[in-house]
C-alpha cells in the first residue's frame, strides 16, 4: 500500500506534509488545493518505521522527498496541485531534530542514540523530578556565579579604582556615559567629589543591571521564533566568558560589561523556559521544580561573593573578575555534556501528553488525531493500531504557523494582565537591587564587619535563600492541605510587602546607630550587623515570595506561542526595577542614611498594596485553565 503521506526536508519556512487521497478524504487546511493521487501509485513501500526501537503504527514508513525543486528523487514531479500543504512554524524538521538537541553538534543521530529504549535519556527520573533538571541547575548555578562575583565587586570597583581622579578617562566609552549620567569634578574637594562618584557609579550600576534583563526580551523572541533555545544557551554563555575575562583589563571594562549583556540576553530566558519544558501545564511538580531551580541559582550567588571577596583581598579587584570568567566556562562545559539529559526530560514531557510547552514551536514528533490515535513523524497509525485500510477517517491536529499579530490579539486580556504583573514587579526590583549598590555602600560605611571583606555581605542573601526555601515551601503545602494556600498574585504582594518592611527595619537602625550621608565622614562600625541580618533574613524571605512564584506563573500562564517572550518581559520588569534602582540610589550620596532608606521601603509598600487589592482580577485572567492550547492547532 502507498503511504499517506510523504514529509520533506526543507527550510523552517517551507516545510510541508503532502497527503494523498489514495486513503481516506480528510478536510485540507483552509486555502490549500484539494488532495489528488497524482504519483501516488509510483511510492514503493516501506518496512515500518522505526525510532530508538519503537515502530510508528503499522503503514509503512513514508518516504522522504528532497523537494526543494519540486521533483523527487528520481526525477518525478511531486510538487504539482492536488496537495494539501501544511507549514510548520518552527527550527526543527518534522522527524523532531534540530540543532538544539544533543549536545553541542545537536546532531539527530546523537539525539536519537541517546533518547532510545536503552538510552541514557530516557525519562529517568531523580528525586521525583527528570534528571534535566538537575543539568539546568548546575548550569545556572554557575552562570550565576559568574554574575554575582561580579556584582560583589561593581559598585566598589568603580569607586576605587574606574572612578578614581584623573584616570576614569582612558577608560573606552566612558566619557560619553559620564556626560550623560554626570561628569565627577576631578577638581572639586575630596568629599563633594567622592559624592559625585557614589551617584555616578549607582547610575551605572543600576543601567549595568538593567540592560542584563532587557536583553532576554530578545533572546526569548529569536529563540521561539528562529533558533530554538539550545544553541542560543551555548552562544550567550560563550559570549558572557569573553566578557568577564575582559573586565580584568580597566580600559576594556565597559567593552566586557556589554558582552555580558547580550550572552545574558539569549542565555537566561532559555534556560528558564527549558525547565518549564520538563513539565506538564498542569504538573504540581513545577512549582518545587522552579524553586529548586532558585535554590541553584542562590548555590551560586553564595559562593560567588565570598570567593570574589577573599581574591579581591588577595591580589585585587581583577583576580575576582577572572574567577567570574572561569565560572563561565564551567558553565559551558556543564551544558554541553550533560545537555541531553534536558533533552530527554523534554522529550518525555511530550510524550506523556500535554509536556514541552516552554515554548512557541516545540517539537513535532507526533501528531495527534482527535481520537487518540497517534500519526508519526516518520509513519501513521490508526485510531486502533491497525491498517490505515480498516479505520475510520481521523482528523488531524497540526500546529498553525502563527502569526505573531494574530496570536497577540487572540490573548490579548491574558497578555494585558501578565503585563501588569511584571510592571508592578518593577517595583520591588527596584527595591531589592539597592543590596547590590547602596546597601554595600552602606555596610562598607557604617556596619560593624568585624574585620571581613565588604563583599561578604552579599553573600548572606543567597545563603538565606538556601536556608528559608525548605520552611517556605512547606508553608505553602500546609495552606494547600487546608484549602487556604494563597493565589500566585496574593503571594507576590505578600513579598512586595516583606520588602517593604525589610528595609523599614534598616532605617530604623540607621536613625538608631546615627548614620549620616554617604559622603559625610564616619564614625566605623558604628551599627551593629546583627540589624543588617534582621534586614536580610526579612527581605529574603520576601524574594521567595515573589521572585520564583513568578517565574513559574509566566510558564504556566503564558500562550503556548510567546512562552519565550513572556519570559522576556518578566525579565524587562526586572530591568525596569534596576534601571530605577540605579536612579534612586544616586540620592544614597545626597540623603542622610535614614531617609533615603524610608523611600525605598515606601516603593515596595505601593507594589504590595496594588498586588493584593488586583489580586482577584490578576488572578482570574492568568488561570492557566483558561489557556486554549487548541489555538495554536487546527485540524485537517
Amino acid at each position: 500500500a502507498p503511504p499517506l503521506a510523504t514529509f520533506s526536508r526543507r527550510p523552517a519556512s517551507t516545510r510541508r506534509v503532502t497527503f494523498f487521497a489514495d486513503c481516506p478524504p480528510l478536510t485540507p487546511r483552509r486555502g490549500a488545493s484539494p488532495a489528488t493521487p497524482a504519483n501516488a501509485a509510483a511510492l514503493a513501500p516501506k518496512p515500518p518505521a522505526s525510532r530508538g526501537g519503537a515502530t510508528y503504527g503499522s503503514m509503512p514508513a513514508p518516504t522522504r522527498r528532497e523537494a526543494d525543486d519540486g521533483e523527487g528523487d528520481d526525477g518525478r514531479d511531486v510538487s504539482g496541485e492536488g496537495r494539501g500543504l501544511l507549514r510548520f512554524g518552527s527550527d526543527e524538521d518534522v522527524d523532531g531534530s534540530s540543532s538544539r538537541l544533543g549536545g553541542f553538534d545537536g546532531s539527530t543521530a546523537a539525539r536519537e542514540g541517546r533518547d532510545g529504549d536503552g538510552g541514557r535519556g530516557g525519562d529517568q527520573q531523580m528525586f521525583g523530578h527528570p534528571r534535566g533538571l538537575f543539568v539546568l541547575c548546575a548550569t545556572e548555578t554557575w552562570e550565576r556565579y559568574s554574575y554575582y562575583a561580579m556584582r560583589a565587586l561593581l559598585v566598589l570597583y568603580m569607586r576605587d579604582v574606574l572612578l578614581a581622579r584623573g584616570a576614569w578617562g582612558d577608560v573606552w566609552g566612558m566619557r560619553a556615559l559620564a556626560s550623560t549620567y554626570g561628569t565627577p569634578d576631578d577638581d572639586a574637594p575630596d568629599e563633594t567629589r567622592d559624592r559625585q562618584v557614589l551617584a555616578l557609579a549607582s547610575r551605572l550600576y543600576g543601567l549595568y543591571t538593567a540592560l542584563v534583563y532587557l536583553t532576554p526580551l530578545l533572546g526569548g523572541y529569536l529563540a521561539d521564533r528562529h533558533f530554538g533555545a539550545h544553541p542560543l544557551i551555548v552562544l550567550g554563555a560563550a559570549t558572557m566568558g569573553c566578557g568577564h575575562a575582559l573586565l580584568a583589563r580597566r580600559r576594556a571594562f565597559l567593552i566586557g560589561a556589554a558582552l555580558i549583556v547580550l550572552g545574558n540576553g539569549c542565555f537566561k530566558p532559555n534556560v528558564s523556559t527549558r525547565v518549564g519544558r520538563l513539565y506538564d501545564r498542569g504538573d504540581s511538580r513545577r512549582d518545587v521544580a522552579f524553586g529548586l531551580f532558585y535554590c541553584g541559582i542562590n548555590l551560586g550567588a553564595a559562593m560567588a561573593p565570598l570567593a570574589a571577596g577573599m581574591l579581591h583581598a588577595a591580589d585585587g579587584y581583577e583576580a575576582g573578575f577572572v574567577s567570574a570568567a572561569v565560572g563561565m566556562a564551567a558553565c559551558l562545559a556543564t551544558y554541553g555534556f550533560f545537555g541531553y539529559l534536558v533533552d530527554a526530560g523534554e522529550a518525555a514531557a511530550r510524550k506523556s501528553g500535554g509536556g514541552g510547552t516552554g515554548g512557541a514551536f516545540d517539537d513535532v514528533d507526533e501528531f495527534e488525531g482527535a481520537d487518540g490515535g497517534a500519526v508519526g513523524s516518520r509513519g501513521v497509525a490508526s485510531a486502533g493500531g491497525g491498517s490505515i485500510r480498516d479505520a475510520d477517517p481521523v482528523p488531524v491536529l497540526v500546529r498553525r504557523d502563527s502569526d505573531l499579530a494574530r496570536v497577540v490579539r487572540r490573548h490579548r486580556r491574558r497578555l494585558g494582565a501578565m503585563l501588569a504583573v511584571c510592571a508592578l514587579s518593577a517595583g520591588f526590583w527596584c527595591a531589592y537591587e539597592q543590596q547590590g549598590n547602596t546597601t554595600a555602600l552602606f555596610a562598607d560605611q557604617w556596619v560593624d564587619l568585624a574585620g571581613a571583606p565588604t563583599e561578604f555581605v552579599q553573600s548572606i542573601n543567597p545563603v538565606l535563600i538556601l536556608a528559608l526555601t525548605p520552611a517556605v515551601t512547606r508553608t505553602w503545602e500546609r495552606q494547600r492541605r487546608n484549602g487556604n494556600e494563597p493565589s500566585q498574585i496574593t503571594k507576590m504582594a505578600i513579598g512586595a510587602g516583606l520588602c517593604a518592611a525589610s528595609y523599614v527595619v534598616l532605617a530604623v537602625a540607621a536613625a538608631a546607630s546615627g548614620a549620616g550621608t554617604a559622603g559625610s565622614t564616619p564614625t566605623k562600625n558604628q551599627m551593629s550587623f546583627v540589624w543588617l541580618f534582621v534586614h536580610l533574613v526579612v527581605l529574603t524571605t520576601g524574594e521567595l515570595y515573589l521572585s520564583p512564584v513568578g517565574l513559574s506563573f509566566i510558564t504556566t500562564a503564558a500562550p503556548v506561542e510567546l512562552t519565550g517572550v513572556s519570559m522576556g518581559a518578566w525579565f524587562l520588569s526586572s530591568f525596569a526595577g534596576n534601571y530605577l534602582s540605579g536612579e534612586l540610589g544616586s540620592l544614597y550620596a545626597f540623603t542622610a542614611a535614614p531617609t533615603f532608606f524610608f523611600i525605598v521601603a515606601s516603593s515596595a509598600a505601593a507594589v504590595s498594596v496594588a498586588l493584593f487589592f488586583a489580586s482577584p482580577t490578576l488572578t482570574r485572567e492568568l488561570d492557566p485553565a483558561t489557556v486554549d492550547d487548541d489555538d495554536a492547532y487546527e485540524q485537517i
